[in-house]
């Protein structure tokens, strides 16, 4: 069988392998990723731009794990993003009928999914606690040593992933996605569906649905006052960099006004009893043209995973984040061209993105494993069908 005809004929079997993948309990580390891998393995096309868009991101994170001699696993990590944002161009493939369906199955699933998981945890934690090890292991040990189960055992529930704050990203995500297809197709059963995803995610407990009000109001009059698109996603991209440098050099006193508040909405991911803030004091020109060494972080606590800018400036300086910021935009304007065709689309899809960013002030909101390729999935299935129905 030729490899054209093998894409025609398995593509929707593979997107379908895709979204079941990233659903299912990670059996292994890196099990999502290795699943979304062998997809574009099997699909067997890349986007030459993307391609482009990723070299020197790609040329950077190699001299990294060679010359800084980090752990390679928290470099290539990085590089699922790639493999989303690949993987999302190829749903212009599928017919109107192919994306509706694999659309309408894989929501109902998720939204069934997403809440079923915390109705378990308000009604039996220990049947919550066995469920949510079964789906992330009781091999994975955070926050002092504490499984996965135990740190979301209390009073926040994160659904089936790993962490509350996902969960509120991902909860957060489907009130935005469920508000697009409610301006569009008018289905009333989902403004029933709107309060029960919110105070589902509200069990989380985390910042990011708390304030999502806030992004959503921002962002409307953000979009209605910067016109040009390319624009739009090149400040949105910079919300972690501008919000992280003015509170930890303009604001770094607890008696701040702005230091509060931005501490509340960022979940205290810049606080200056964090990991972060004295790693950020003691950069030299060295250190912030190209990042630590695994030695010089060594001597630091924990410095890495809770501010996406800061971690990779760590990791590999300015010119590491600039090349990841670059790949990011010029990405997301593709996909932006390829997909949204009205106004609202257009709205819409920049929501995601300013919502991504905000979550890239604490989490590594594009690049997140599992929710990365759900979202982006989700929102161009549903685009690509409605563009394919004109």
């Amino acid at each position: 069988m030729e490899k054209s005809e093998f894409i025609s004929k398995y593509k929707v079997s593979i997107v379908a392998f895709t979204i079941l993948t990233q659903l299912l309990p990670q059996m292994t580390i890196f099990f999502s990723d290795l699943c979304l891998l062998l997809s574009c393995f099997l699909y067997g096309k890349f986007h030459k731009k993307i391609i482009l868009f990723f070299l020197p991101f790609f040329f950077i994170s190699i001299l990294i794990i060679l010359f800084q001699n980090h752990d390679t696993k928290s470099v290539l990590s990085t590089f699922r993003v790639f493999l989303a944002i690949n993987f999302v161009l190829l749903i212009q493939d599928l017919s109107y009928h192919q994306s509706s369906k694999l659309l309408r199955i894989s929501l109902t699933f998720i939204i069934m999914l997403t809440l079923g998981f915390n109705l378990f945890g308000l009604l039996d934690p220990e049947i919550y606690k066995k469920l949510i090890s079964l789906y992330h292991g009781e091999y994975r040990a955070v926050e002092d040593l504490s499984t996965v189960a135990e740190l979301v055992m209390g009073n926040r529930l994160s659904s089936f992933f790993g962490t509350p704050a996902i969960s509120g990203f991902f909860h957060s995500f489907l009130i935005i996605f469920i508000l697009m297809i409610l301006f569009n197709k008018k289905y009333l059963l989902l403004t029933f569906v709107l309060p029960t995803i919110y105070l589902s995610g509200k069990l989380s407990l985390s910042s990011i649905i708390d304030n999502l009000y806030i992004v959503i109001l921002l962002t409307f009059f953000f979009f209605a006052c910067v016109k040009k698109y390319k624009l739009q996603f090149f400040f949105l991209a910079l919300i972690p960099l501008t919000l992280t440098c003015t509170t930890f050099l303009l604001f770094a006193n607890e008696t701040s006004f702005f230091y509060q508040e931005i501490n509340k909405i960022s979940g205290w991911r810049v606080s200056l009893e964090g990991n972060h803030y004295p790693v950020f004091l003691n950069m030299g020109v060295y250190e912030f043209f190209f990042g630590y060494d695994i030695e010089g972080l060594a001597k630091f606590k924990k410095p890495l995973g809770d501010n996406s800018f800061l971690t990779k400036l760590f990791i590999g300086g300015i010119f590491y984040y600039i090349a990841y910021i670059y790949f990011i935009v010029s990405s997301y304007i593709k996909i932006y061209e390829i997909y949204c065709k009205d106004k609202l689309d257009k709205f819409f899809f920049i929501l995601f993105f300013s919502l991504m960013s905000f979550v890239e002030f604490g989490l590594t909101g594009y690049s997140l494993s599992q929710v990365s390729i759900l979202t982006l999935l989700l929102f161009c299935l549903f685009l690509n069908m409605k563009n394919k129905k004109i």
